[in-house]
């Protein structure tokens, strides 16, 4: 179904084994959170502080006028990120072929980061607060992966946050790259 997205850059005879997309709820919710953790001191302080510096009756009028357009330039700009967000998230997908792994992302262009299976160490799948626990849940799909400049593997390679059968592309990925953790260890020791 979503395997159209990836046409463009498929090799010759790449061909795709498993492909999905994110839960667009769950991923725009983790993504906006840290947003209004940050933004409820940003709300709050200013107003306060400047009711306790100006203390005369002139200086309320500044002061009303003042709160109302600090919380309404702060309420705009959470509002513009989560429609930048919530974009950027509906167009997220990860796609496993039988050469690398895919993902391609971005707001309002296509982004696209791919790893060979070779470079692939660990997966880890992690569920959190906001993705479903149906029958298909969503879950953070972790993968860690050999860096062939540094010869050294990272462990946030490439982060695909609620993704869709999670569980599936996690099996999969661990079928297609039996061994790589026991070749990169020879390798490093």
């Amino acid at each position: 179904m979503f395997k159209n997205k990836f046409n463009l850059i498929l090799n010759k005879d790449e061909e795709i084994l498993w492909c999905n997309n994110v839960n667009v709820h769950a991923a725009t919710q983790k993504d906006i959170l840290p947003f209004c953790i940050i933004l409820i001191p940003i709300l709050i302080a200013p107003p306060i502080l400047v009711s306790f510096i100006m203390t005369q009756k002139n200086t309320l009028y500044f002061l009303k006028y003042f709160c109302i357009f600090h919380v309404i330039f702060w309420l705009l700009f959470l509002l513009i990120s989560f429609f930048v967000i919530r974009k950027k998230e509906k167009n997220t997908y990860f796609c496993i072929t039988n050469e690398r792994i895919i993902k391609r992302t971005g707001a309002f262009n296509n982004t696209f980061v791919h790893y060979s299976l070779q470079n692939v160490g660990t997966v880890n799948v992690v569920g959190g607060l906001f993705d479903g626990q149906d029958e298909n849940p969503s879950a953070n799909l972790i993968i860690s992966v050999k860096d062939f400049h540094t010869n050294v593997t990272t462990t946030r390679g490439l982060v695909i946050v609620s993704l869709n059968n999670a569980y599936e592309a996690y099996r999969t990925l661990n079928e297609l790259t039996k061994g790589n953790n026991e070749v990169l260890r020879i390798k490093t020791e």
